[in-house]
């Protein structure tokens, strides 16, 4: 077996975790892509990406901490311990987060965007409309 040095395995592990966690999350938002309108699925993004990023977190300190530290080590009852600690620590954690923060911040990104989204399309409809009645005047003459 071939030895890879330090910094090729970590600029390999950070490789891997980027394109696993971005895969997911695009995977994730495909798959209720066509469940939902539009207006949902933007919300469903914001909210979806918020959780994405203690997925990530939770991961992986249950995976470098937890698993390669206690378990690896038979330290099965530290390990159990800990698992249920950080699992619930994280999921507290999360749910702060959501309800204080994600939430209010993809109401006001939703009125934000849609606001957006009606004003560039009554422009779109107002040059569309003033181009027919252009057109309109010139095709009398």
């Amino acid at each position: 077996m071939m030895k890879l040095r330090p910094e090729i395995h970590i600029r390999q592990n950070i490789y891997f975790q980027l394109f696993f966690w971005i895969a997911l999350f695009v995977f994730g938002i495909a798959r209720t892509y066509g469940e939902y309108d539009g207006i949902i699925i933007r919300e469903l993004v914001i909210y979806n990406f918020c959780h994405w990023i203690f997925q990530i977190i939770g991961a992986n300190f249950i995976y470098y901490i937890l698993i390669r530290y206690f378990f690896d080590r038979r330290k099965y009852v530290t390990f159990s311990i800990g698992l249920i600690i950080s699992l619930y620590m994280i999921s507290v954690i999360n749910r702060i987060f959501i309800v204080y923060l994600a939430e209010p911040f993809s109401q006001t990104c939703l009125k934000i965007v849609s606001s957006v989204f009606s004003r560039i399309s009554d422009t779109f409809y107002s040059i569309i409309l003033f181009q027919s009645s252009v057109g309109h005047l010139y095709s009398f003459q």
